[in-house]
């Protein structure tokens, strides 16, 4: 999941913290009070989100496989 995250420069917890981080450190990260773009977040979470639990469906799966 860290991956995903990376990649889409998101931090989920950010985002469920309803912060946007410009720098290294949660200190410089300031509150998102607008409703669209708290939504576009949401958004951009719940796609990281998605993607880990494909992700590990599919290595569930393969491992399963296995014999």
């Amino acid at each position: 999941m860290g991956f995903l995250q990376a990649g889409a420069h998101t931090c989920v917890a950010f985002v469920a913290s309803n912060v946007k981080v410009m720098g290294e450190t949660r200190a410089s990260g300031v509150a998102v009070t607008d409703p669209a773009e708290r939504a576009a977040f949401r958004k951009k979470a719940r796609g990281i989100y998605l993607r880990a639990l494909a992700a590990t469906a599919v290595v569930v799966g393969l491992f399963l496989l296995l014999p």
